[in-house]
Formats: C-alpha cells, sequence, structure tokens
C-alpha cells in the first residue's frame, strides 16, 4: 500500500498528450489520469492519447483521454479558441 491519499486524480490539459504519465499509471487503480489534448490521429504524439487506451489489469477506466478535434476555423486544423 502506497502511503498518502487514498485515491488521486490527474488532469493533464495540454495539446499533446501526456504519454508518459499515462504510462505511469496505466495500471494502478487508486489514481485516475485525465487528458485532454490534440487528436492522437493527426498530431503527435501518434501512438497515444486515444480513447480506447483506458488502462490495463486493475487500472482499466482508471485511463481516460479525450482528444480534441480538429479545427475547421484554422488552416492546419490545429484547435483554438474560435473553434
Amino acid at each position: 500500500m502506497r502511503a498518502g491519499p487514498a485515491r488521486v486524480a490527474v488532469l493533464d490539459v495540454d495539446f499533446q498528450h501526456g504519454n508518459g504519465t499515462q504510462n505511469i499509471f496505466y495500471d494502478w487503480d487508486d489514481v485516475i489520469f485525465i487528458s485532454l489534448h490534440g487528436d492522437a490521429s493527426f498530431w503527435y504524439p501518434y501512438f497515444s492519447g486515444h480513447t480506447y487506451q483506458v488502462g490495463v489489469g486493475a487500472g482499466i477506466g482508471f485511463n481516460q483521454n479525450y482528444p480534441l478535434p480538429k479545427c475547421p476555423n484554422t488552416p492546419n486544423g490545429t484547435p483554438t479558441a474560435s473553434c
């Protein structure tokens, strides 16, 4: 058992997905990792940040990815406040 709080939430709001943080907590059931980021289907890091990546083992359901859609109002589709 880890010392400290019984449950922890990590909220990562950044254009690039927090793949390192996701990897650390991917099989933990006492830390929920929630990430809002650019869609990995279009932007780096491409391999992580997909909605189907929900954790493994005890950590299933404790990893949640919410990719932002492409923005039709910008030339390269990068999400902005005006989307």
